[in-house]
């Protein structure tokens, strides 16, 4: 799948825990040849950044980090799989892992382009 990024905004529409991210986070992309960046905020997280690879294979790997609400950093690393909703919107399923100290995890999540 090719596909552009750049300009496009995601809301948050699974997690599989009760952390920081849940349906209020949204996400702006950019997008510059294969390089991936982000910025995010929802109700819970004040401030995060995301710094990803796109590959052919349609997926997006890379890091993120944020500032919660507390501003309490959490930083990690994650590889989605690009796919297409029913709809036509672009979908992100993402693993994680959670690499802040004290608080290690491994969790999946969901964005969809609004």
């Amino acid at each position: 799948m090719t596909l552009n990024l750049n300009g496009k905004k995601f809301r948050g529409i699974e997690n599989y825990d009760t952390g920081d991210f849940d349906e209020t986070v949204v996400f702006a992309f950019s997008q510059r040849e294969a390089v991936v960046t982000a910025t995010f905020r929802g109700q819970r997280i004040e401030h995060g950044i995301l710094l990803g690879v796109l590959t052919e294979q349609s997926t997006l790997s890379g890091h993120w980090m944020y500032l919660n609400k507390e501003l309490e950093p959490s930083l990690g690393v994650f590889e989605s799989t690009i796919g297409l909703s029913p709809s036509g919107r672009i979908v992100l399923k993402e693993h994680w892992a959670s690499l802040s100290p004290g608080a290690p995890r491994l969790g999946f999540s969901t964005i969809e382009e609004v």
